[in-house]
C-alpha cells in the first residue's frame, strides 16, 4: 500500500506541477514595423563682419581720399553637391547723401574698392552676386571636392576710397551703406 500512496503521491505532485507551473510556450515575435530615419544637414551660407563697421572719410578735393579702416570678414559655408563655386561681394546701396539741407552727393562711381589689398582700386558699379551696376567682385571660390563644400571658411577685405577729385561739395557729412553678400552658385 505504501508503494500505491507513493505512486499516487509522486503523480499528484507532478499533476500539480504542471498546474501551477508556467506553461513552456516557445517565443512569439511580431512582424517589424518600418520607422523612416531622415537626417538634415541644411546648407548654411553666412557673413560675418570682423572689422570696419564704420569706414571714416576726410574729402579733402584730392584724387584719392583712403578709407579710416578696411573692412574685413569671414564667410562660412557648408554647401551641398551640386553647388560650384562661392561668390563674395561688396555692393553699394546708393550714392552717398548729406545729411545737411543740400543735394550734394557722392556717386556711386566715385567710391572704390581694392579686393583683398591686391591690384587697383575699381569702382564699384559692377555686376556680381546678383548684384547689378552697383557691386564689386571680392573672391570666387571653387567648390571642386567635398572637402571644398563642407564646413570652409575663408577670410576676405576690401580697402576703399572715395575720389572726389573732380567733386564740388559743400560741406557736410555724407553717409551710405557698402553690403557684404556671399552667393553660391548653381
Amino acid at each position: 500500500m505504501r508503494s500505491a500512496k507513493a505512486v499516487c503521491s509522486g503523480t499528484l505532485c507532478s499533476l500539480l506541477a504542471v498546474v501551477f507551473s508556467a506553461p513552456a510556450f516557445a517565443q512569439l515575435t511580431s512582424a517589424p514595423v518600418p520607422v523612416a530615419l531622415v537626417a538634415l544637414a541644411p546648407e548654411s551660407l553666412t557673413v560675418t563682419l570682423t572689422s570696419g563697421a564704420t569706414v571714416n572719410f576726410t574729402l579733402t578735393g584730392g584724387s584719392a581720399d583712403l578709407g579710416s579702416i578696411t573692412p574685413a570678414w569671414t564667410t562660412t559655408w557648408n554647401l551641398k553637391p551640386s553647388r560650384n563655386s562661392v561668390a563674395v561681394c561688396v555692393f553699394l546701396s546708393g550714392a552717398l547723401t548729406g545729411t545737411g539741407t543740400n543735394t550734394d552727393t557722392v556717386p556711386m562711381a566715385n567710391i572704390l574698392g581694392q579686393p583683398d589689398a591686391a591690384g587697383s582700386f575699381t569702382a564699384i558699379t559692377g555686376n556680381g552676386c546678383g548684384q547689378t551696376g552697383n557691386a564689386l567682385l571680392i573672391n570666387t571660390y571653387a567648390l571642386t571636392s567635398p572637402a571644398s563644400r563642407k564646413n570652409v571658411s575663408k577670410n576676405d577685405s576690401v580697402a576703399l576710397e572715395i575720389n572726389d577729385s573732380a567733386l564740388t561739395l559743400e560741406a557736410d557729412t555724407y553717409s551710405g551703406t557698402l553690403n557684404i553678400v556671399a552667393q553660391a552658385t548653381p
